[in-house]
């Protein structure tokens, strides 16, 4: 099974767009509502639409979502087949807490997973198709 990200908790707020205006019949003329009405819609069009920062993935994701999915097939493998060692290869992303003891390091040891780390851009990674292997 594939797991891919989406973060939930990454969202995107944009400005709130103001209400439209309601016409005063009685208190304003037909040019001071057609005035009121081309401010609202200049307003209405400086609304950005804003992008989340960054296209990382979070160490808590990956530790709530993702990682767990890997410890529970590593561990069934382990049932079907004692004899081998199985190993967890990620690459070297931020998320996977390679750089310091973290939240996956944490899990990973708690269920003695052991890894086998390479680069974010091994050769192993790249597909085999530019080397003329098909």
């Amino acid at each position: 099974m594939l797991l891919f990200y989406h973060d939930e908790e990454e969202h995107t707020e944009g400005p709130v767009c103001p209400p439209h205006p309601r016409r005063r019949p009685t208190r304003e003329s037909d040019e001071e509502w057609a005035q009121r009405l081309m401010e609202w819609e200049a307003l209405k069009s400086q609304v950005l639409k804003v992008k989340p920062k960054g296209n990382a993935m979070t160490q808590k994701y990956y530790v709530d979502k993702i990682l767990p999915h890997y410890i529970n097939v590593i561990e069934e493998l382990r049932t079907t087949d004692p004899t081998v060692e199985w190993l967890l290869m990620e690459d070297g992303d931020g998320s996977h807490g390679f750089r310091k003891y973290g939240l996956a390091q944490q899990l990973r040891d708690a269920h003695n997973i052991k890894n086998l780390s390479h680069p974010l851009n091994h050769p192993i990674s790249i597909p085999l198709r530019q080397f003329g292997i098909y």
